[in-house]
């Protein structure tokens, strides 16, 4: 998370001084409107524009974000993005009320106005499709906002002895527009109710959603397993954008501390694009050994 000033309550600073703050244009209003359900989780937003992104910022303290109510935070960002274009909105999932319906987000700044990223869906790990992170694209006037898609994946396990892992897996998506930023696969992004996906042999069926990234260039993926039982043999990512290409991304590699080259970590590279891809027959291995 970027190391930025805390942002705050904008009924705490006096409307002239806030105005007279927007001279380098990084100091924004941000208005945040909750449904019917709140939380008190943290709150993450991550701003995308055609220069970079800002990375986590964390608005408010837990507990902020009550049912039916606008909460408004004056934020500076750590550094122009340049055109803003999407919005990644997330909580931490630590809360007891972890279930928060977010209807919309606003910005407004006043060099460029009014931006508005619509949400109507719950960040949740058990309400709508079990995601606490969103993706959101902005909305402005008389500009055409980019769509919103589901990249399915399909991750094959090598078969060696001990190709399996239980270890926490995080993967990011890049493409020639943006990237997803790092999202935990598990069961609230499964695509099937198999347990044990990451086994020997099987293809685990994943997916992401996220603001259209373009072309798949290349994909990062880790874990946080420390022990050889927590290694994992990676042998291939296919990533499918629904209406659209697939993307083939071999490793045939160990992530492991105590094998291979001892990293849990790696960026695979693009290696095929395909219009109507098909990974074959799931040859899931009767062994229950990992």
């Amino acid at each position: 998370m970027m190391n930025v000033p805390p942002p705050m309550r904008f009924a705490a600073m006096a409307r002239q001084q806030f105005m007279s703050m927007q001279a380098d244009g990084l100091l924004w209003k941000i208005s945040i409107t909750t449904g019917e359900s709140g939380t008190d989780c943290n709150v993450l937003i991550d701003i995308y524009g055609d220069e970079g992104n800002t990375g986590d910022i964390q608005l408010g303290e837990a507990g902020a974000y009550e049912a039916g109510t606008t909460n408004d935070f004056a934020i500076k960002l750590p550094k122009d993005v340049g055109k803003i274009y999407k919005m990644r909105v997330s909580h931490d999932n630590s809360g007891e009320k972890n279930n928060w319906e977010l209807k919309q987000i606003q910005m407004m700044n006043m060099a460029e106005g009014m931006i508005l990223f619509k949400c109507d869906r719950f960040l949740s790990p058990t309400e709508d499709d079990k995601q606490i992170v969103r993706e959101l694209p902005a909305l402005k006037p008389g500009e055409e906002p980019l769509p919103v898609k589901k990249y399915h994946l399909d991750i094959k396990t090598g078969r060696e002895k001990g190709a399996g892992s239980k270890a926490k897996v995080k993967i990011m998506l890049t493409g020639e527009k943006s990237n997803t930023g790092p999202r935990l696969l598990g069961a609230h992004n499964f695509l099937d109710d198999r347990e044990d996906q990451l086994k020997k042999g099987r293809t685990a069926r994943f997916f992401i959603e996220a603001v259209d990234l373009g072309p798949i260039i290349n994909v990062e993926i880790g874990h946080d397993g420390e022990t050889k039982k927590e290694g994992w043999l990676l042998q291939h990512i296919l990533v499918k954008e629904d209406g659209g290409p697939s993307y083939f991304f071999p490793c045939d590699s160990w992530l492991c501390k105590e094998r291979a080259d001892g990293v849990t970590s790696r960026e695979l590279t693009r290696n095929g694009i395909f219009d109507d891809s098909d990974d074959g027959e799931d040859d899931d291995d009767d062994d229950d050994e990992e």
